[in-house]
């Protein structure tokens, strides 16, 4: 007999068991909640009811269009760059809403039944426009989110939850991703267009440069060929060639050459790389690929460089750094990546290069920034880890501070300590994200302002060291302690743990040789470490549903982070939402994330609800309390959708019924051109 049938009092319950019933759906809440998939939920059809749809259609789960968002790639978006960005088809419009299917694919991440971490692809994205007040939820590790009341997250209180925000308090803890598995990709660097002006060479010797790619294209050449270049240069240069093996000399008159063997596989290389030059400035080294020397390159470069325009208009680079281990370490990768040496004066390193700035502001690098406008760009956060890893180690190196249990690096920067973040869940490194108000020390009038600050302690210190090369004058300072385990723990499974170990017949003592542990997990005075309690739970041999959730729990994707701080924030504009099959969830937020839930719509129940039979139907009242005016659509069939829906075995229909709206409303819904059958009124008396 199901646990529930709605409308069906105990006489009859007694009588007819479910006989006379429909199943309405699962009582099933998020994902992850195994014991509640059994549990159907029916409704009675046997007497007369009258059903009530009460909310609004995708129940009002929304984000801000600045939240931000990883997808699989790595890239981290705002949900509003990919809905401005996205190929879509608009399904549905009105004065405030507005759907779209996503014709392209965009992957994110999300939490699956088994409370793993997989990629999966957004199908649709909502907004619409509000005037209301949002949630804004910090966590104890410095996760930030601002949600729509309505938006679920998931908890967990002894079963997997999905809360919505208006009822979450500073006792609840909320999933937060502990490792994003991103195989990330290494990036070509884009040559912008107008470089095509500059005159390209792959040779220190320009003359030598243009012999090898004339020879490139040609099986010999002549001196004829080169008119441009003066006499005396142009023999040099062959001569030059020649003793490199990289030509032949042809004819009694010298002036004939061919490439040599070596020479024809060295000029096939020479699209490789770049040099690029214009007027007599020196000439530059193009990189092709963002590799592990790019990446280093970069985050010293983020982490302590700035330019200036000069008074020739050309733009200066600038790097300084007290460790001259580090000003050597930038001066030899800027010769090896761009062929530029670097000059030093007092305490820092410049070069002049136009070309330069222009190639690396091609490539989304923004130079001329202050240092809280600093950014990383999206290559390095999709890069593969093994980039990822020389990026963090140059960064790190450079802006941290190592001390006896931690880690502190620090920032004017709000992105570049939000991306860090997510960096480090690369490699499963949980980090800590604090806001502290400083003075500016790079400036002579000691400004106050904001700085924000990343802390890695603990077993993620651990992880740390093992995935970052610390150089080792800050790797001697730390002393690895033994973990707290109050900062990573599996809250709130008191009543699973006492039920799993009961069902098994066993005693506390049989779990942990201190049963006054044990106890006290089961009690929820204290919460067990993943570690501790996958310990506990392997001496427990009997299968049993509250076992498994345990067992999910231990090898999980989620590490479970106490609300610090919830306060409501007044806001008007609009706010996104998307769709994500299957597993209904997505990584979102500030600083390395929280999953939140997707959208449903309750529209489906109506429909289905007059899809059933005449002879149920007739038993049934199903009354829509339609807050957004959407449900009148129901009366037209859905032809825009019609190959998707021919693809399901199905075909666009129109809906059996009555739109009714208030009498005082009746003039604003004629100008709104909706539809409806009739009006209604009640009287101030009905309402009592």
């Amino acid at each position: 007999m199901p646990e529930i049938i709605v409308g069906r009092d105990w006489d009859d319950l007694k009588k007819y068991g479910d006989k006379g019933t429909i199943t309405i759906g699962k009582n099933i809440v998020g994902t992850g909640a195994e014991t509640h998939l059994a549990s159907e939920i029916k409704v009675d059809v046997l007497r007369p009811h009258v059903i009530v749809i009460v909310g609004k259609r995708g129940s009002g789960k929304c984000v801000l269009p600045t939240t931000k968002l990883i997808l699989s790639s790595g890239d981290e978006k705002t949900i509003e760059e990919i809905f401005k960005k996205s190929e879509k088809e608009k399904i549905y419009e009105n004065k405030n809403e507005e759907i779209y299917n996503i014709k392209n694919n965009i992957y994110i991440l999300s939490v699956d039944k088994n409370l793993k971490v997989e990629n999966n692809k957004v199908v649709r994205i909502y907004r619409k426009k509000v005037k209301e007040k949002l949630i804004k939820i910090k966590t104890k590790t410095g996760k930030e989110i601002v949600v729509t009341k309505e938006h679920p997250l998931l908890t967990i209180d002894n079963k997997l939850r999905w809360i919505e925000a208006k009822r979450l308090s500073n006792k609840n803890y909320i999933a937060l991703p502990r490792h994003l598995k991103i195989k990330g990709k290494n990036s070509k660097l884009k040559i912008p267009e107008n470089f095509k002006e500059y005159i390209i060479y792959n040779r220190k010797s320009q003359t030598e440069a243009k012999i090898l790619d004339f020879l490139r294209n040609n099986k010999t050449a002549n001196y004829s060929d080169f008119r441009d270049i003066k006499y005396n240069t142009y023999f040099s240069s062959i001569y030059s060639l020649k003793q490199k093996g990289l030509v032949n000399i042809l004819g009694s008159s010298r002036k004939k050459i061919e490439l040599t063997k070596k020479g024809e596989k060295l000029s096939k290389k020479l699209n490789l790389e770049h040099r690029f030059g214009k007027g007599n400035c020196s000439k530059l080294i193009i990189p092709k690929i963002v590799d592990e020397d790019f990446a280093s390159w970069l985050a010293y470069w983020i982490a302590e460089g700035c330019v200036e325009k000069m008074p020739s208009k050309t733009t200066r680079f600038l790097f300084s750094n007290k460790d001259p281990k580090k000003i050597d370490e930038f001066k030899k990768l800027t010769e090896k990546l761009f062929g530029i040496r670097p000059k030093f004066y007092k305490n820092y390193l410049y070069f002049d290069s136009t070309i330069l700035s222009e190639f690396l502001e091609y490539n989304n690098i923004k130079l001329n920034q202050k240092s809280r406008e600093k950014d990383i760009p999206n290559f390095i956060m999709s890069a593969d880890n093994r980039i990822v890893s020389k990026f963090l180690k140059t960064f790190f190196n450079c802006e941290s501070h190592a001390k006896e249990s931690e880690i502190e690096l620090s920032s004017a920067s709000k992105k570049i300590i939000d991306k860090i973040a997510y960096l480090l869940l690369r490699f499963g490194i949980i980090s800590a994200v604090k806001k502290k108000i400083k003075y500016a020390s790079n400036t002579k009038n000691k400004t106050k302002r904001n700085y924000y600050f990343i802390y890695i302690y603990g077993e993620n210190l651990k992880n740390f060291l093992n995935f970052v090369d610390l150089e080792p004058e800050k790797r001697k300072k730390i002393k690895l302690k033994k973990n707290n385990p109050n900062l990573d723990v599996i809250p709130k499974i008191g009543k699973l743990l006492g039920n799993a170990r009961e069902k098994s017949g066993l005693p506390r003592r049989k779990l942990d040789k201190f049963k006054q542990t044990v106890k006290s997990y089961e009690d929820e005075k204290y919460f067990p470490s993943r570690k501790k309690l996958k310990n506990l739970i392997e001496n427990i041999d009997k299968e049993s549903p509250e076992l498994t959730i345990l067992k999910r729990l231990t090898n999980s994707d989620i590490f479970w982070d106490k609300i610090e701080k919830i306060e409501e924030l007044n806001y008007t504009g609009y706010v996104y939402d998307l769709t994500v099959p299957n597993t209904h969830n997505f990584v979102a937020g500030s600083n390395g994330g929280i999953f939140c839930h997707n959208s449903y719509t309750s529209q489906i129940f109506a429909e289905e609800m007059s899809k059933l039979p005449e002879e149920i139907k007739r038993n049934l009242c199903v009354i829509s309390i339609d807050t957004q005016g959407i449900f009148w659509s129901m009366k037209y069939p859905n032809n825009k959708q019609r190959d998707l829906l021919y693809q399901w075995g199905l075909k666009p229909e129109r809906f059996k019924v009555f739109e009714y709206v208030p009498f005082g409303q009746k003039d604003k819904f004629d100008k709104m051109g909706v539809l409806y059958d009739r009006t209604f009124s009640f009287k101030p008396n009905e309402l009592t």
